[in-house]
């Protein structure tokens, strides 16, 4: 990232990345940490993302803006009341809906796309579902049946299980392609990319749906993320150059598994209805005294909020901003996608 006036969109990222800080320090009306930890997806990793996707490339400060713009409506939504609040995110949803729209050029003009390049597109369709979920979230009401508790849910799932995870399957695709790793490994990436991609798609499906359809999107979920951790852990740390960039690679698969032990033990504490932490032990995490609402306040509620707030934690930051920034440091960003004929 010391390069990137090569890159505007690592530029952007830079950018994002200030404003999500100072973001943290102004008081919000409404939300709390874990809305925050969704705000760092599109201020800082959907740019640099973006800078990997080799989008728009003739005119990439196009890219810039939109970006820009969108995702600085999208956090000042949070401070407004409707329709201010909808007007803001839908800056978002235009800015998302434009590049969905370039995957899908691509796609129309490719008839197969390598693996690693199709995990960009399926990412940037997924970011537009996202965004058109933040706006129904900003509306504070329900959305196709759905509460604004699981939409808010359903929002973050699409940033960044729907987005940033396949775009990190891309780079690690991209990563094996410049390298040539065993045929194992290839065989193990073609197996676990479709249910990277396919997730999200059932996560969002099986929301409304008995347990057992949301016990099989997790099964499915779990593979797809083990094999990506097995990946990361294994052949690709050997083919980053750079002890910073290789630290982070590795950091992100460690956090990778971490999120996912985290993930099972929740929910099967939620199956048992067991819990052990006192509803003190939400004290500092509670960013506003208005959000000690009773369901908090339960201790069995207080547990579950705290694993869901280490989760959010170890996804976000660990995983996907550690590999993101892993990969940026590994290589400059560079306008023309390599050649991953392999897959």
């Amino acid at each position: 990232m010391t390069e990137s006036k090569q890159h505007p969109l690592v530029t952007m990222a830079n950018l994002g990345l200030l404003v999500w800080v100072l973001v943290r320090f102004v008081p919000w009306p409404e939300a709390d940490i874990l809305d925050w930890i969704f705000l760092s997806c599109p201020l800082v990793f959907v740019p640099l993302g973006l800078a990997h996707g080799g989008l728009d490339l003739n005119r990439p400060r196009r890219v810039q803006l939109a970006q820009g713009i969108g995702s600085l409506g999208l956090a000042l939504s949070y401070y407004v009341e409707t329709p201010w609040s909808a007007i803001l995110a839908g800056s978002w949803l235009i800015a998302s809906s434009m590049f969905a729209l370039h995957a899908v050029e691509r796609l129309a003009l490719h008839n197969r796309r390598p693996l690693p390049e199709l995990c960009f597109d399926v990412g940037l369709l997924y970011l537009a579902v996202g965004a058109l979920f933040a706006l129904a979230g900003s509306l504070k009401t329900s959305f196709l049946g759905l509460s604004p508790k699981t939409i808010k849910t359903i929002t973050a799932h699409l940033h960044f299980a729907g987005f940033a995870t396949p775009f990190v399957a891309g780079l690690i695709g991209r990563c094996l392609v410049e390298r040539p790793a065993p045929p194992a490994t290839h065989s193990l990436y073609r197996k676990v990319v479709p249910l990277v991609l396919l997730t999200p798609a059932l996560l969002v499906a099986t929301a409304m749906m008995p347990p057992l359809a949301k016990t099989l999107a997790a099964i499915t979920a779990s593979a797809g993320l083990l094999g990506m951790a097995l990946l990361i852990l294994g052949p690709v740390p050997s083919r980053v150059q750079g002890w910073g960039a290789r630290t982070l690679v590795g950091i992100s698969g460690a956090s990778l598994l971490s999120s996912m032990a985290i993930a099972c033990v929740g929910a099967y504490e939620a199956h048992l209805g067991f819990h052990s932490l006192e509803p003190s032990a939400l004290g500092s995490s509670v960013s506003d005294p208005q959000m000690l609402t009773p369901e908090v306040l339960d201790p069995a509620g207080a547990r579950a909020l705290l694993l869901s707030k280490l989760h959010a934690c170890t996804a976000a930051w660990g995983f996907v901003g550690s590999a993101l920034v892993g990969f940026t440091l590994k290589s400059e960003p560079a306008f023309k996608p390599p050649d991953t004929k392999l897959y």
